[in-house]
């Protein structure tokens, strides 16, 4: 497992060094591979970029200025914006990563705003659309 939202390291690279390295064991035959992505979903991008500032500054590179960042939606880090933007973008990661499953971790400090972004996120994911 990888956690992307937490590392300053390319997750393909992670990821691959993984696959190389990799024997099978009795507990583990099949090689599986699982990132951890931070990711809020909201309405609209202001809003999402609103609800992930303050759980995702922990996570800035160290060293900058909160003025400095760039958008959390540009972030590699972290995955915020729109249900359609964030499922695009997971879409993205798993074609880059060759990754089997996602955990998504949603750092928002109001409990009902993060359980409506693992809904928006959810239903744009299981939707035929």
């Amino acid at each position: 497992m990888f956690g992307q939202f937490m590392s300053d390291v390319d997750g393909k690279e992670v990821l691959d060094a993984y696959r190389e390295a990799y024997t099978p064991s009795r507990l583990s035959t099949a090689l599986r591979t699982i990132a951890a992505v931070g990711v809020v979903c909201a309405d609209t991008e202001e809003e999402a970029q609103q609800l992930a500032a303050p759980g995702t500054a922990a996570f800035r590179q160290e060293g900058t200025e909160d003025e400095e960042a760039p958008p959390l939606s540009s972030s590699r880090k972290w995955l915020v914006g729109t249900p359609q933007d964030v499922k695009e973008r997971l879409e993205q990661l798993a074609c880059l990563y060759g990754v089997d499953e996602f955990i998504v971790v949603t750092m928002i400090k109001n409990y009902e705003k993060r359980l409506h972004s693992y809904t928006l996120l959810a239903k744009a994911m299981f939707s035929q659309a």
